[in-house]
Order: structure tokens, then sequence, then C-alpha cells
């Protein structure tokens, strides 16, 4: 009995995903050990998968920004590696993990047109990560207007919505928060869809993935959306991820009608998510962050070690690739910041240290 194209393509596919180097303690224990940028190039040049990402560049004078802007695009690019082993709706649900980056280019390009700061080259160069894309990256990094902006996006796959929200941005009171949300938003409604079309055990397991992902996302915006940028709860719960895991519709309005910043932080400890905001230490923005990124890699490891070789081994790895170089990119900035150590480690993904036994640095 042979196997059909789609299940030979998804156990290959699977079988791949499990064999690929996935980075260890020990590695991240030893660039803790590196005093230079340069120290950490070499050690990533020699290291599987990223070695060949580096191959044929000047070594010696990649700076800091070159290296991270290098090592965040690996996972990308790796999921596009993947799209020969699949059809249908799994191979969108992988070319919807690509356009993570593609909504994160849009995210940076906003950001620097409205600081006035627009590096043109930077952001060509950026566009060269993904040439078949179908987003026109090569226009965007051109663009001089949000009008303009909006007017190439109309087009793609965030739709007319998206682009009317973007073509806003032209008043200069309007803020970037809400236009940044919708963009997640979209994208992370195309993959629900996907996950439900998918449906079977697979289909169940990515959609409690992706349930867990909204709801930790869903309680950094409510806070921040609060706290820095004064939303209001209707605001806020028009721009919320669907799909939630834990949190039911309710306990989403009781989070966004809060009467201040101590009653939220009350029904927080109250989650199902209560472990992330149990210490003091935890109201600090970044110390929030690696604690959602701690509890997502942990659900993303449990998707990768479990069931037979498929989509979803895919699917984890790149998740956890994507932490791999979360993780990088701060020991890059750990060392242009000195911090020693111990108070690296604290700001990883992964727990080097359990618990976190000292406080977060100030």
């Amino acid at each position: 009995m042979s196997l059909s194209l789609d299940l030979g393509g998804r156990l290959c596919a699977g079988g791949r995903a499990k064999a690929s180097p996935l980075l260890d303690d020990d590695f991240f224990w030893r660039v803790l050990d590196l005093d230079s940028v340069q120290e950490i190039v070499h050690v990533l040049a020699e290291s599987e998968p990223y070695g060949g990402f580096f191959e044929d560049l000047d070594l010696k004078n990649l700076g800091r920004a070159d290296v991270e802007e290098i090592v965040y695009v690996i996972p990308f690019l790796e999921a596009e590696r993947f799209f020969l082993h699949f059809r249908g709706p799994s191979l969108k649900l992988l070319q919807a993990f690509r356009d993570r980056w593609i909504m994160d280019f849009i995210k940076r390009l906003l950001r620097r047109m409205r600081s006035r700061h627009t590096d043109r080259a930077y952001l060509r160069r950026l566009a060269r990560h993904f040439p078949r894309a179908p987003y026109p990256l090569a226009d965007l990094a051109e663009a001089q207007t949000f009008t303009e902006v909006s007017r190439l996006l109309l087009s793609t796959p965030l739709g007319a919505k998206t682009a009317s929200l973007v073509a806003q941005l032209e008043d200069p009171s309007m803020q970037l928060f809400p236009v940044e949300m919708a963009l997640d938003r979209n994208l992370f409604s195309v993959i629900l869809q996907i996950c439900r079309t998918l449906g079977g055990r697979m289909g169940r397991r990515l959609l409690d993935f992706f349930g867990t992902e909204a709801d930790l996302a869903n309680l950094s915006w409510i806070r921040r959306g609060r706290r820095y940028f004064a939303m209001d709860a209707a605001e806020l719960t028009g721009m919320l991820l669907p799909g939630g895991r834990r949190i039911s519709s309710r306990e989403l309005s009781d989070l966004v009608q809060a009467s201040s910043e101590e009653a939220l932080w009350r029904l927080l400890q109250r989650s199902p998510y209560r472990a992330l905001f149990g210490e003091l230490e935890a109201q600090e923005e970044l110390a929030m962050e690696r604690g959602k990124q701690r509890w997502l890699r942990e659900e993303a490891l449990r998707l990768y070690h479990s069931g037979v070789p498929g989509l979803q081994s895919v699917i984890a790895l790149l998740f956890l690739r994507r932490f791999e170089t979360f993780d990088i990119i701060t020991l890059v900035e750990d060392v242009r910041y000195g911090f020693d150590r111990r108070q690296g480690a604290l700001f990883l993904c992964r727990p080097l240290i359990p618990g976190g036994e000292i406080r977060w640095p100030s």
C-alpha cells in the first residue's frame, strides 16, 4: 500500500522537523561567556542551523544590527524550505507563519515613517528576503506616505479594512498601536480558519496551541493598551485576537473594564495564566514578556514531542526556532549593554535559571 502524496509529504516534513538541530542550554551558557558581537558571530557560524546563513559573509565586519537582521529572519526562511512538502491548507498555514515576518516588516516601515527616520536602504535589504511573498515588499520599501502604503496593501491578503486603517495614519494624532494590532488580528484570523479547515486531531492540537498564543497576546495588549495608549474598553475589545483557549469572553470583558491598574493586576492574578503574574517583578514590562514567551515555548515543546511527525512538528519547530533567535538577539544586546552572565540569562525565553531566583535588574 503506497502513501498518498499528502500523507507522505507530511511524514517527510515531520521527520525533517524532528531531525532539525535545536540549540541546547550549553550553547547559550557558552555565548553568555563571550565579550563581543564578533565572538558571537563566530560561534553562530560554526553552529547548526545558523552556520549556513553566515557563509560567504565578512564575519569581522558584521555589526550588531547586521547580526540581528540575519538571525531574526532565519525561522521564516526555514518555513519556506518546508513549503514543497505540503499542499492545500497545510501549505497555507506555513505561508501564514512566513507572513508573520511580513507583518513585522510593515510595522517597521510604519514606525520609521512616523518617526521620519526611514532608512530606505535597510528596508530594501529586508524586502529582498522574500521575493515570492504575495506582498509588494520592494514597492512598500519605497513608499513615501501612509496613503501610498495603504494603496499598496489594498490588493494584498490584508484587504481594504486594514489598508483604510493605515491611511488614517496620515493624521498625526492617530496612534500606531491599534494599526499594529489590526495587522496581527487579520493574520491570526486566517491562521485560525486554516486550523479549522484542517480538522481532526491535528487541527485541534494546533487550535489549542494558537489559542494559547491568542490568550497571552490579549493579556499583553490589554495591559499595554490601557497603560500606555489610554484605549477604552470598546476599542480594546474590538482589536483583541479571536480563538483564545483558556480565557472566556466574560473574563476578557472584565479585564478591559477593570477600574484601575491595580484592579487589572488582581484579575490577571486570578486568570488561568496566574503563574505569570504571581510576583511583583512580573509587573515590569520585560519580565511579563519573558514570562509569556517561556509559557508559549513550553507549549511548543509539548507539541514538538507529541504524536506522529507531521505538520504540527514543523509548526512547533518554527516556533522553537523563533524563540532561539529571540534569545540570540537578546545575547547580542547583552554584550552591547555589558550585562553579566547571570543578568543576561534572566532575559532569555529559555529558562536557564529555573524560577528566576534573582530579582529583575533595574
